[in-house]
């Protein structure tokens, strides 16, 4: 496994932050910089494992590489729509929210 930071145990986190630790599916570059996409391990072989994009001013790693990255943990709402409740007929504006990962870099 590559360690991009310290481990947990060794550095404590700020506000808002986190460690993402997985394997790398696959990275792109867009507007100077780098979103990677990381498969997270499964809590246990019966679930599915979450995936997170990291952003990222260089490349975390090339794909099939393990990682963990200390990141800032952001996000915004997303454009309203409307959904019509199934069990009354009314019709509900709803936003969905996306949550956002920003490596911390040295």
């Amino acid at each position: 496994m590559s360690e991009t930071v310290a481990t947990p145990q060794k550095q404590s986190l700020g506000p808002n932050q986190c460690f993402v630790v997985g394997r790398i599916k696959e990275r792109r570059a867009h507007g100077g910089h780098v979103f990677t996409t990381i498969i997270q391990p499964a809590p246990d072989e019966y679930s599915m494992p979450g995936i997170v994009e990291v952003r990222s001013k260089k490349s975390l790693g090339q794909p099939g590489d393990d990682v963990r990255q200390l990141c800032q943990c952001s996000g915004y709402t997303n454009k309203p729509f409307e959904t019509r409740d199934k069990d009354t007929g009314e019709v509900i504006v709803r936003r969905t929210v996306s949550n956002t990962f920003m490596a911390v870099e040295a």
